[in-house]
């Protein structure tokens, strides 16, 4: 660089700095950002869920293929669970039975006076924080039976948390003034229904509040029970487990899981598109045909049903675990 003579200029140094000016007015405000969890859901949504279940969830069953259960001749002896914990549901009377669902949805696991029994416990009202069951199923039984329990056979009378189911009524059970209170609503069961209902317990208000959704916002509502002082260390699909043919569920199972986090408390819930991403998950997309309980292995081919096996099943109850 040279000066205004040609010859060579050079740089002093930089002076001191002038005062600051009055701050200028404020710009228009941005356009807001999108959620973070609704965008994982759109572009990561299998990521979202499967980290969700293998990390987080207390237990998580599905039937992908045939790795996802263990069998002792023809009797499952296990369900294995996705999650990380390693908690697998074992049978207590076990199941001989499965249905291929169509379009690569794997398999249901068919309950024919079936039990099975996993070691995690069930925070239905017990403690503070927030929880979800979503669970898919079906059943051609007209009377009550018991899809999942937590009733304690060393306190029988102590008010428990199930889930029951007729072909035309789902009851969910709690506490109501420290007696069993029992929710109940009209529907279908004969088809595949996939029912999420989640809840946030108050231990300092003593209230759980209920919400529940059936097959992604077709059906919905809410509704309370009070909190419960006592709580089981156990989850039996299938009946209670108390010895006895209680009520034991006879149709099909293709997915169960349970949450519970502490961390999550005032009435807040799962973000509705993740909650919308597990129930869409379980989902069966299409019917599978009715089976029959004596049909011990079924494979459903499109476009029609063709039985591999028949078998008379036993249905005299089994006293030790597989």
């Amino acid at each position: 660089m040279v000066n205004v003579f040609g010859e060579v200029a050079f740089r002093g140094p930089r002076g001191p700095s002038g005062v600051d000016g009055l701050p200028g007015s404020q710009g228009s405000k941005g356009d807001p950002g999108e959620n973070g969890i609704d965008l994982m859901s759109v572009w990561m949504s299998n990521t979202l869920t499967k980290s969700l279940r293998e990390n987080d969830e207390n237990g998580c069953f599905f039937i992908r293929n045939l790795k996802d259960i263990e069998r002792d001749g023809k009797k499952i002896k296990r369900w294995i669970t996705k999650s990380s914990n390693g908690k697998n549901l074992n049978a207590v009377r076990p199941s001989e039975s499965l249905v291929k669902l169509p379009d690569d949805q794997g398999y249901a696991i068919e309950f024919t006076n079936s039990l099975y029994v996993v070691d995690i416990p069930l925070y239905m009202g017990f403690m503070s924080g927030y929880g979800f069951f979503c669970v898919t199923f079906k059943t051609q039984e007209v009377k009550e039976q018991t899809l999942f329990s937590n009733h304690d056979i060393d306190n029988p009378d102590f008010p428990d948390n199930e889930l029951l189911v007729s072909k035309s009524k789902i009851s969910i059970c709690g506490v109501k003034d420290e007696k069993s209170a029992i929710f109940s609503f009209d529907h279908d069961c004969r088809e595949w229904t996939t029912l999420f209902v989640e809840w946030n317990t108050n231990k300092e208000r003593d209230e759980t509040t209920f919400h529940y959704v059936i097959n992604n916002d077709k059906k919905t509502g809410s509704f309370s029970f009070n909190t419960s002082d006592m709580m089981t260390s156990f989850i039996a699909i299938g009946d209670r487990d108390d010895g006895l043919l209680h009520k034991p569920f006879n149709g099909q199972v293709r997915a169960i899981e349970f949450y519970f986090s502490t961390d999550i408390l005032d009435g807040k819930c799962l973000p509705m598109s993740l909650r919308n991403k597990i129930i869409e998950s379980q989902c069966v997309r299409s019917d599978v045909p009715p089976t029959r309980n004596r049909y011990v292995d079924v494979e459903v081919e499109r476009p029609s049903c063709k039985i591999m096996k028949m078998d008379n099943i036993n249905t005299r109850h089994f006293n030790s675990t597989i």
